[in-house]
């Protein structure tokens, strides 16, 4: 599907027509909410503005640990009835594997290895949903989840925003798991994804919930 990015759209471009859907009036005023460091994306297909993070790295490859891991957020601004609708957040997971885990839900232990030993780690889950997988050359394999973000994943990530800590996770398949402990680049939960919580909250407020 082609897209056609608005990656912080300059505002002498927008006596260019987008689509029937939105117009120029509308992109000045979904940009005059959008934060610094969030990225917009034009679906003219679906008629939708996504206001995308850039990716954390969960986990990263290396020559010792070939997996990976990333995640990001985002949401979408349509037309409906003439008016601007805002849709719900979304969270990705990718996992880079070489070999098919099938994963179906994820958990996270949020905390510090203190918190671990007085019994105070804090748990979030969410399920995977229909997970898109693609073969990577010979040798890796992707797994793909893009849902809908529960009320957990939305508690987690503002802590990680607000008060990052340290991160035990858990891939979970039916039969098997994958878990890894994510302590380092904890800031990047601030530097990515402040910018489209903040725009999200501004959005709800300003425009109409898809839903309304």
């Amino acid at each position: 599907m082609k897209q056609l990015l608005i990656l912080l759209f300059p505002l002498f471009c927008l006596n260019t027509v987008l689509s029937q859907n939105f117009t120029k009036e509308d992109v000045i005023e979904i940009k005059s909410i959008l934060q610094k460091g969030a990225k917009l994306q034009y679906d003219e297909h679906a008629g939708i503005i996504w206001v995308k993070s850039k990716p954390i790295d969960i986990i990263r490859s290396t020559s010792l640990e070939p997996n990976s891991s990333t995640m990001s957020i985002y949401f979408g601004l349509t037309k409906i009835n003439g008016e601007i609708r805002v849709l719900p957040l979304r969270i990705t997971n990718e996992l880079i594997l070489n070999d098919w885990l099938f994963f179906e839900d994820i958990s996270f232990l949020y905390g510090t290895l203190k918190d671990k030993k007085e019994g105070t780690r804090e748990q979030f889950s969410m399920g995977a949903g229909e997970t898109k997988r693609v073969v990577r050359g010979s040798v890796y394999v992707s797994e793909k989840s893009d849902v809908i973000m529960n009320s957990d994943m939305k508690e987690l990530i503002i802590k990680m925003i607000e008060n990052p800590k340290p991160l035990s996770i858990r891939y979970q398949s039916k039969d098997t798991s994958i878990e890894k402990f994510y302590a380092l680049g904890l800031k990047a939960f601030n530097n990515k994804f402040r910018a489209v919580m903040d725009t999200y909250e501004k959005a709800v407020v300003k425009f109409k919930f898809v839903t309304d």
